[in-house]
Parts: structure tokens; C-alpha cells; sequence
């Protein structure tokens, strides 16, 4: 009886029906003893669809990758979910859109004159002595870009930015003048100019056509001065004007500050650019890449006004002589600077030069004899 149990629980476990009211509940597929079929729920475990129009998950991720199927679950088509739709599949890009910047500047070109000019502008603003060598290889490298051009154009460009750094920051000239003489000697003998031609009837090309592409822009600038005369004059009147208005502000709040107008700093720019233009011009002399003559000729341009002389012609001469005066003191050329020093003495006597322009005569060849011992 511990072991094998009575015969009547034997016989209910010998897989006989047993009837009653459990029987109904099971559901193991006897007969009779199954619920009658309800009425299909669209709410049923595994079945998502939704009652009505709207659309089924699926439905949405088909529309939203666009794919095409030939039925959903004995749902529509694709082409049917997109007429019950209401945006495209495919919506056109609006024009006024926001663009990343890194996205638009890989479909620029980037031999356009912007990108040159953007390029450039950033190596000159990272050249210095200690990066000389590759910043100028850099430089060199988008000059090279007129191989393929007829004008040169490129270039061209090149030596405008260069020759802007180098004229408004005179104290760097030095390395400015160094770089024009490593395009010079470096640049690709492709670089032509189908406009200009030498005696042959040829097109110059390489260092020759960089070089007279360079004397062409300092003879320019040389010639045009630091500032249109007009200028300089409104710059003038414009002071002159404000002076008694800045004397008034400055009483009132205490301060040594002065205010001026835009023409003024104007005026000043160019003057700092004109005297950065002399010195550059310097520079490249003491490189080799002008001659002699072409000093000469800029000396006596600037010492031809003896009467009434500017003032920003006195304050080149000066600033030329202090830069070349000691190559240019050579015993061959000491007639023409005989000549140079006694009309700088006629310039000091002359009432039409202020005491400022006056001092800086005086001191002119007395530098030029320290430069010597």
C-alpha cells in the first residue's frame, strides 16, 4: 500500500475520460470537449494589424525605406500604402537647406582664385624662419597650379598676396624677399605667359617670367606712392575738423586718448605700407633679384622734388638708404652718391621741410658711416 497504492487511484490514472465538469476545460482534443468557436478578434495574440485605414508598423517601415513588397500580410501594396500617404516617397531636397561647411568645400574646386587666395593667406600666416623650408615648398607648390593656365594667372595671384604680407609687415620683409628668391630659382619651367614674349618671339616661362611679373608690381606701387593725393588731403581736413571736438572730449572725461577719423588711419596704412614697400624693394636688392641700376633710379625719383619735396618722398629716401645705402656706396658709384648727399643738404636749408623731416636728412649719412666701420 506505501509503495504501489490503492487500486482506485490506479485506474484514474489509465488515461480513461473522466467525466464531469473539468472535462469541458481542458482542451486536449477529445471530443467534446472543445469551446464553441468565437467570433475572430482583431485584437488576437500574433495578430497587429489595426482596425480601419490606419497603417500597421510594418506598413510605416516599408513607406519609410521605401521598400516594395508584393503583399503584407494579405495587406496592400506598397504602391497602395503610398497613396494612403500623405507626403512623397521621395520629397525633393529644398535649395535652402542647411549644408555643412565641410560638405560644400569638397565640391568646390579647389584651383577656384577663392581657395588659392584662402590657402595662401593661411601658409603666409604660418611662415616664420623656423618653418621656412616647408611652409615656402607649400607656397611654391599652388604657384606650380599655372602649369596648366596660358596667363599665369596663379601666379600671378601668388605674388600679389606675398607681396601684400611682405609690404605691410616690414619687419618680416626680410623673409618675404627670401621667398620671392627660392619661387624664383624653384618655380616650374612650364609657368608661361602666352602675353608676354622675349626677343625671339617665345613665351617667357619659369623664374624669368616670375621675376618680371614681381619688378612690374614694385615698379607699380613705386610709382603710385604710399597714397592718392586726394587722400591724404581728406585725411588732413578731416583732422584738422575733429581736432577741436577730440580736444573737447578728451577735457571732459580726463583722458590722453585721441580719436580720429577713418580717413586718417586710412592715411596711416598707406604710409605704413609705402615705407614697407621701400624696404621690401631693399630687400630684394641685397638678394640679387634687382640690379644696381634700378636702386640708382629709385634715389633719384625720389630726391628730384629739391623745392617743395613731400614728405613721404623724404621718408623713403631715408628708409632706402638705411637698407642698401652701404651696397650702394661702392667706389665706381661714389659720384652718383657725392651727388645724393649734397642734395640732401640743399633739402635740410629749405623752408618747405618741417624739423622732423629735417632731423631724419642730418641722420641718414651718419648711419651710412657706421654702417661702414
Amino acid at each position: 500500500m506505501a509503495h504501489g497504492g490503492s487500486g482506485r487511484h490506479r485506474q484514474a490514472s489509465a488515461g480513461v475520460s473522466v467525466s464531469g465538469p473539468r472535462s469541458a476545460s481542458i482542451g486536449l482534443g477529445v471530443g467534446g470537449g472543445l469551446k464553441p468557436s468565437a467570433p475572430p478578434n482583431p485584437f488576437q495574440m500574433g495578430q497587429f494589424s489595426t482596425p480601419g485605414n490606419k497603417l500597421t508598423s510594418e506598413e510605416r517601415f516599408l513607406i519609410s525605406t521605401g521598400a516594395r513588397s508584393a503583399s503584407v500580410r494579405s495587406g496592400p501594396t506598397a504602391a497602395a500604402l503610398l497613396n494612403r500617404c500623405s507626403f512623397p516617397l521621395s520629397p525633393e531636397m529644398s535649395t535652402s537647406r542647411w549644408v555643412a561647411m565641410s560638405i560644400q568645400r569638397t565640391a568646390v574646386d579647389m584651383d577656384t582664385p577663392e581657395a588659392v587666395d584662402r590657402k595662401v593667406r593661411a601658409l603666409l600666416n604660418k611662415l616664420t624662419v623656423e618653418k621656412f623650408d616647408s611652409i615656402s615648398d607649400q607656397i611654391i607648390s599652388w604657384a606650380n597650379k599655372s602649369e596648366n593656365e596660358k596667363d599665369g594667372r596663379t601666379l600671378i595671384q601668388v605674388i600679389r598676396l606675398v607681396f601684400e604680407k611682405a609690404t605691410d609687415e616690414a619687419n618680416w620683409s626680410e623673409m618675404y624677399a627670401r621667398v620671392c628668391r627660392k619661387m624664383m630659382e624653384t618655380i616650374s619651367p612650364k609657368v608661361q605667359d602666352d602675353g608676354i614674349k622675349n626677343a625671339d618671339g617665345k613665351p617667357i616661362a619659369g623664374g624669368q617670367l616670375f621675376r618680371k611679373y614681381l619688378l612690374n608690381r614694385c615698379q607699380e606701387d613705386f610709382e603710385r606712392g604710399w597714397v592718392a593725393k586726394e587722400t591724404t588731403a581728406r585725411a588732413a581736413a578731416a583732422k584738422a575738423s575733429d581736432d577741436q571736438a577730440i580736444k573737447v572730449a578728451n577735457e571732459k572725461k580726463g583722458e590722453e586718448s585721441e580719436l580720429y577719423s577713418e580717413e586718417y588711419y586710412a592715411a596711416k596704412k598707406a604710409k605704413r605700407q609705402g615705407l614697407g614697400l621701400i624696404k621690401f624693394i631693399g630687400e630684394l636688392f641685397k638678394l640679387q633679384m634687382l640690379t644696381e641700376r634700378i636702386m640708382h633710379e629709385c634715389v633719384k625719383k625720389l630726391l628730384g622734388n629739391v623745392d617743395n619735396p613731400e614728405e613721404e618722398e623724404i621718408e623713403s629716401l631715408c628708409q632706402l638708404l638705411r637698407t642698401v645705402g652701404r651696397l650702394l656706396d661702392v667706389p665706381k658709384a661714389h659720384a652718383h652718391m657725392a651727388v645724393y648727399f649734397s642734395r640732401m643738404k640743399e633739402l635740410c636749408r629749405s623752408g618747405n621741410v618741417n624739423s622732423r623731416m629735417q632731423f631724419m636728412l642730418q641722420v641718414a649719412p651718419a648711419i651710412l658711416l657706421l654702417l661702414f666701420l
